[in-house]
């Protein structure tokens, strides 16, 4: 019956309890937003791969662990979203997705990213935080339109210097990796506002790097605020009893 409705444009089936995806889904042709965050699906049937003309497709908080290779036939794909699942790898096809703007594959368990993503470029938001990140490939420094590049809570060594090439970009997070040393060539992106790097391993930044906003400490818990807003007032205290 699903199968009948070759005109939807668009189906929201978010915070249920779905465990699976019926493969007639990919008779909606015509479907243009999709969305299924908030379930528990562990796989997505290959079929969806026919939906040519889908623009959003959001499958956050899931329970995924692949994604299907056919992805990569959603030419008109604008917004993808697959934070919060079990993901061990990407397939490569998703670099055909050209027109992609959005990309969201933060908090999975992704250990590398395909060379192919350099291919997007019209992604303005690339979400990769709290993956299992030992290195990212040089190609990302082709996304010449990209405006966040989110990195944190991975385990990251280097960063390329490659990424010097992404002259859009406003906000920058590499914080909570294994970071020695950044680049100098990052120092030339001058559109910049925002760069997160506290919890690393740096012992120094590039002198370019100081004209940005940078953040090298995490910024303070409540918990550590009224700490240190105690010890001051004890020290206060120590200083008038002793004056």
């Amino acid at each position: 019956e699903l199968g009948q409705l070759v005109n939807l444009r668009e189906l929201w089936l978010k915070d249920n309890k779905l465990t699976s995806v019926p493969a007639e889904f990919g008779k909606f042709v015509h479907m243009q937003k999709l969305q299924l965050e908030g379930n528990v699906l562990t796989s997505i049937p290959v079929e969806l791969g026919q939906l040519v003309e889908l623009r959003k497709l959001v499958l956050t908080g899931n329970k995924l662990t692949s994604i299907p290779p056919e992805f990569g036939q959603l030419i008109n794909l604008k917004k993808l979203y697959l934070e919060y699942n079990a993901l061990t790898s990407i397939p490569a096809e998703l670099g055909r997705l050209i027109k992609l703007q959005e990309l969201c594959l933060g908090k999975n368990q992704l250990t590398s990213i395909p060379p192919e993503f350099g291919q997007l470029v019209n992604l303005r938001k690339l979400w990769l935080s709290s993956n299992q990140l030992t290195s990212i490939p040089a190609e990302l420094g082709k996304l010449v339109n990209l405006r966040e590049l989110q990195l944190h809570f991975n385990q990251l060594s280097s960063i390329p210097a490659e990424l010097g090439q992404l002259v859009n970009l406003r906000k920058l997070c590499l914080d909570s990796n294994n970071l020695t040393s950044i680049p100098a060539e990052l120092g030339k992106l001058d559109n910049l506002q925002n760069v997160l790097v506290s919890g690393n391993k740096l012992t120094s930044i590039p002198a370019e790097w100081e004209k940005f906003d940078i953040k090298l400490v995490a910024p303070e818990t409540n918990e550590q605020k009224k700490v240190l807003q105690e010890m001051t007032a004890l020290l206060e205290k120590l200083s008038e009893l002793l004056a």
